[in-house]
């Protein structure tokens, strides 16, 4: 069963139960003499209430093959149709990097793109731009992405707003689902992979100048304290695959 027929399951459920409490409670409580018709719908509204409510927790409860990691380590993630990720920053001999920990809830590998544009009151310099993280997640993987980035000091040690919009695209087709952990926030993949002009333009509207007011959905980030605001040597992000189907991940050092 894929993710999202599971969620219409559990919608359908959700709508039946809430029908079923309506009806029971007009006829046990709005009728003082009940024929035959009236009894026949008092118990079947019971019964179909028992019976959604049993179909929803079944349903509710689908696991799948791999473990929901970013639940189970955060307890916050995005879910941008298949792709889920958790961004966080951290700091590593006074440099810091945009870390981001992704899953691919999917059984065939996908390409994800992240953008994000810290907010109008973050500009404080022109330096500060986007950043675009671009992830290959092999099937049902679990994995980080640290990507280091200088931070001018008037804004260490703060928490920042910052834009973000999120795309995915599954060459092979999404495949199997693998794991049914529920996300905090669904994204819609907004970042075109096969045409280049809606791709560039998706891009060009999170890059937009701050007199046009585009929404996007916003994530708070704590930026570090005492962290280089430039470069004076070349620093090289990297992405490692922490747990794969075959070799779950071990919760240990992330």
């Amino acid at each position: 069963m894929s993710y999202r027929v599971r969620e219409i399951i559990k919608g359908i459920c959700l709508f039946f139960i809430v029908v079923s409490l309506f009806a029971a409670a007009m006829q046990w409580l709005a009728v003082d003499r009940p024929d035959n018709t009236i009894q026949f719908l008092r118990f079947g509204s019971i019964v179909l209430l028992v019976a959604a409510f049993f179909v929803f927790l079944k349903v509710d409860k689908l696991r799948g093959e791999a473990r929901d990691h970013l639940g189970e380590l955060f307890g916050e993630y995005y879910d941008c149709e298949g792709f889920c990720f958790h961004l966080t920053m951290r700091k590593e001999n006074r440099v810091c990097f945009f870390v981001v920990f992704f899953q691919n809830r999917y059984s065939t590998p996908c390409y994800g793109r992240i953008v994000l544009r810290p907010t109008r009151k973050f500009f404080r310099r022109q330096d500060h731009t986007a950043v675009s993280l671009e992830i290959n997640c092999p099937g049902g993987s679990f994995g980080r992405m640290s990507v280091p980035i200088p931070i001018d000091e008037s804004v260490q040690g703060t928490t920042q707003s910052f834009d973000i919009i999120a795309g995915v695209n599954y060459p092979k087709g999404r495949g199997r689902t693998l794991h049914y952990g529920d996300a905090n926030v669904f994204l819609r993949s907004r970042v075109s992979f096969e045409r280049p002009l809606a791709q560039a333009f998706s891009y060009v509207a999170l890059l937009a100048a701050q007199h046009v007011d585009i929404q996007h959905e916003k994530i708070k980030l704590a930026i570090p304290n005492d962290v280089l605001s430039e470069f004076m040597e070349e620093y090289t992000g990297k992405t490692v695959i922490l747990g794969t189907i075959e070799q779950p991940f071990v919760n240990g050092d992330l």
